[in-house]
């Protein structure tokens, strides 16, 4: 599903086949995961595509499990890891802006 943002255009998706294949079928600036997307370690896999596909696509990952964030974003080629509950979205914004600048 395609949704359109002020300042962005997001595509979402529900499991690990659908993320792979939109990351191959496309460019995508960033991508953001679950770790854990339907099966364990599943978000590693995508993060994985991601960067394969394209070196430049900036991958969040994120996961539940406090204390695991630097081996899980290792492990997923992210180049940023939150827990979950997620930050608010103004805190959210901000780690985004960290990796793809956004326009306000």
């Amino acid at each position: 599903m395609e949704i359109i943002f002020d300042v962005c255009r997001v595509d979402t998706c529900s499991s690990l086949d659908e993320a792979i294949r939109l990351i191959k079928a496309k460019p995508y600036d960033l991508v953001i995961t679950d770790y854990n997307l339907n099966q364990p370690e599943q978000g590693a896999l995508v993060g994985h595509t991601a960067k394969i596909v394209d070196p430049a696509t900036k991958v969040i990952v994120m996961n539940s499990h406090v204390g695991d964030g630097e081996n899980i974003r290792i492990l997923s080629n992210a180049d940023k890891y939150i827990s979950k509950p997620f930050p608010l979205l103004p805190e959210f914004r901000v780690l985004i802006n960290e990796l793809i600048p956004l326009s306000e």
